[in-house]
């Protein structure tokens, strides 16, 4: 009795691995039919800091003549980050790590 309990469960997980390999490599495969996020020789993620860095630099030329400018940059900068988290993560390829 003991020897066929463990059999089955033994089996059973074997099936639940073989789906969730399953699983794995119809998310690889759906990974791979999505848009590029980079170039080859310009890496995507350059621009995105790109524009956040261009933002601070306006927040230090003008911040004190319009204090609320900091807060909404603050909050442009809260959805640019969610943005472009959901553009690498669902609508594109992630970016393959490079060395510098």
């Amino acid at each position: 009795y003991l020897n066929a309990r463990k059999k089955k469960k033994y089996y059973k997980l074997l099936d639940e691995s073989e789906n969730d390999r399953h699983h794995l490599l119809s998310r690889i495969e759906k990974n791979m039919d999505l848009g590029v996020y980079a170039f080859k020789d310009l890496d995507g993620t350059y621009y995105d800091y790109l524009e956040i860095l261009i933002q601070i630099g306006y927040i230090l030329l003008f911040g004190l003549a319009f204090p609320l400018c900091m807060v909404l940059a603050f909050i442009n900068n809260v959805i640019e980050i969610q943005v472009d988290r959901a553009k690498i993560m669902f609508y594109t390829r992630r970016p393959t790590p490079m060395g510098a």
